[in-house]
């Protein structure tokens, strides 16, 4: 008897496809994918992270979730951090040495996304996660302080002073 292959024994998970589980993705996809948008500034990586974060989900075996929306948060956020974290080595070409897009829509997206962008990178990454949440995830308090872990109050105030912060930082500019 031959031992299986890590291809093999990875695919033998089993993959969760419940009613429950496809209602969460169909409800939340577009806020994910927003919220993708504004952390990783690219549609397409955007909706690949979002497609791997669902894939993924669909590929656990069926665990007690506390908030699965939460959780579903929460695992987009961490790939996404990750995957700016491997991409920071390598070399961007930047948006103005492209032709210029057909769409304005696109341009409009990138042109608020490096201004939005530059903001949030002045502040401490935690206000700024929970500034992407409420503005890009369409979350509330709430459910903030539930993907991020933290008590409701902390999450309020770290949204309150991120704003303050960018707000100073918008007057200097």
């Amino acid at each position: 008897m031959t031992k299986p292959s890590d291809d093999e024994v990875h695919d033998a998970r089993p993959v969760l496809w419940d009613k429950e589980t496809e209602r969460l993705i169909k409800a939340e996809r577009a806020s994910l994918l927003q919220y993708a948008c504004y952390r990783l500034g690219d549609v397409d990586e955007a909706e690949d992270a979002v497609q791997d974060v669902c894939l993924n989900l669909l590929s656990r075996v069926k665990a007690e979730v506390r908030n699965p929306v939460a959780y579903l948060y929460r695992m987009l956020s961490n790939l996404c951090s990750t995957r700016l974290k491997e991409s920071a080595g390598r070399t961007k070409i930047s948006l103005e040495a492209l032709p210029e897009p057909a769409d304005s829509e696109v341009e409009d997206f990138e042109q608020e996304y490096r201004r939005v962008s530059l903001l949030l990178g002045e502040i401490p990454e935690e206000q700024a996660e929970v500034i992407r949440l409420r503005f890009y995830g369409d979350k509330s308090f709430r459910e903030i302080a539930d993907i991020l872990g933290v008590p409701l109050t902390t999450a309020k105030s770290r949204f309150t002073y991120g704003l303050e912060k960018m707000k100073k930082i918008g007057m200097r500019n």
